[in-house]
């Protein structure tokens, strides 16, 4: 039986100093009950799987946000017997750094208003190479703690996807008589 631990919404670096302090106890407990739970008839996770907002600004607002984030969960995985390539990530909202260049705006707007598809950016070696920039503070994390698991996903897939014909978009009017 294959078991794993899911965690999400980490949210390294969050708020005030108080707050973060709530955050501390709570990832403690969350690492000694995970730690207990075989004693309680729960199976040990083979692995650990993350599904974003490990940082809360993807460390443009504290630097030390994916730091705090390693700490944490090399001190999880050790509790739980797990080397770090037992640990699958993916980024979150929380994990992309919100300034950027113009372009980066400007492409993230398009998105957002739909007039241009995700798809299209990511087949688009410039567009995909702007969004990734936004990331780049989580893949130097994730390439640090577990090197295998660091690459983005749709690396491999836009690589072996055919481009689809983009359809047009707006009113579409027919001749008079058709």
């Amino acid at each position: 039986m294959f078991t794993w631990l899911h965690i999400s919404d980490i949210h390294m670096g969050h708020g005030p100093t108080s707050h973060r302090w709530d955050q501390r106890l709570v990832l403690e407990a969350l690492t000694r009950d995970v730690q207990q739970a075989p004693e309680r008839g729960t199976p040990r996770p083979d692995a650990i799987i993350i599904t974003g907002d490990i940082a809360f600004s993807g460390a443009a607002l504290h630097a030390d946000e994916y730091n705090q984030a390693t700490l944490w969960l090399t001190k999880l995985s050790v509790a739980l017997g797990l080397a770090p390539d037992a640990v699958f990530m993916v980024p979150g909202n929380h994990d992309a750094q919100r300034h950027g260049t113009r372009n980066v705006r400007r492409l993230v707007a398009r998105l957002r208003a739909g007039e241009e598809s995700v798809d299209e950016a990511l087949a688009d070696l410039s567009d995909r190479r702007l969004l990734e920039a936004r990331l780049s503070n989580y893949l130097q994390f994730a390439r640090a703690f577990a090197p295998a698991r660091a690459e983005l996903f749709w690396h491999e897939i836009v690589a072996r996807t055919p481009r689809p014909e983009r359809a047009p978009r707006g009113p579409q009017h027919s001749a008079p008589g058709g």
